[in-house]
């Protein structure tokens, strides 16, 4: 199966919030695909480089 990552999913995963169980779950399966666009994953990084204190 296809799966493309929002970045909220992955946000939750790293974070071990609500529903990182269900991403766990699903990245770690061998038998699907797992994209993520570009956009998204500057999303990710914006995130954790804000929260850091970083402007």
């Amino acid at each position: 199966m296809n799966i493309i990552l929002d970045a909220c999913a992955v946000i939750a995963f790293v974070r071990n919030e609500t529903g990182a169980d269900l991403v766990r779950e699903t990245i770690t399966n061998q038998n699907n695909n797992k994209m993520i666009h570009v956009v998204n994953l500057c999303e990710v990084y914006y995130n954790f480089y804000r929260d850091i204190g970083e402007s």
